[in-house]
């Protein structure tokens, strides 16, 4: 007789079950830090944006009611929108276009403050202003990496301040 018996065959697909469950598990994670990258690197250029814009106007793009948040989530509508607080940046040529993230609801989004003053967010008043992200794969250890600091009560959630 040839062939395979019943359990061989059992054998093999619980392998390749397995296998597929590692690499979907692998690539997901990928995926996270894909995303966490373009935060990070979104923040970032806004920040910059708003020191440079600073250093020409002696002033930070202000919410209509200074101290107020401005945000693109789409699930927070209490707050400005931050396409509008942050219009001159882009028009007056800082950034081509405000960034957003590409998940857009609670937390993943971005929270713009000016001036600064957000209590969870460690010496927020000693800065101008300051951007809110979240990150989904990993807590970065507090204010080492990409100059984030950890909001007090969350390992994913990060203040990044204006340099002035």
């Amino acid at each position: 007789m040839r062939g395979f018996t019943l359990i061989e065959l059992l054998v093999v697909i619980v392998i390749i079950g397995l296998l597929a469950g590692i690499g979907i598990a692998s690539f997901q994670g990928s995926i996270q830090k894909g995303n966490d990258a373009k935060r990070i690197s979104d923040a970032t250029s806004i920040m910059d944006a708003v020191d440079r814009y600073y250093l020409d106007h002696n002033a930070f793009p202000l919410p209509a009611t200074a101290g107020n948040f401005a945000t693109n989530c789409s699930d927070t509508p209490t707050h400005e929108d931050i396409n509008t607080v942050l219009a001159p940046l882009v028009t007056e040529g800082y950034l081509e276009k405000i960034p957003s993230d590409s998940k857009g609801y609670w937390p993943y989004c971005y929270m713009y403050q000016a001036p600064a003053n957000y209590v969870h967010c460690a010496d927020s008043t000693s800065h101008g202003a300051l951007l809110i992200i979240a990150t989904e794969a990993s807590a970065f250890s507090t204010g080492t990496e990409y100059a984030l600091v950890g909001e007090s009560g969350s390992e994913h959630r990060y203040c990044i301040y204006s340099k002035f």
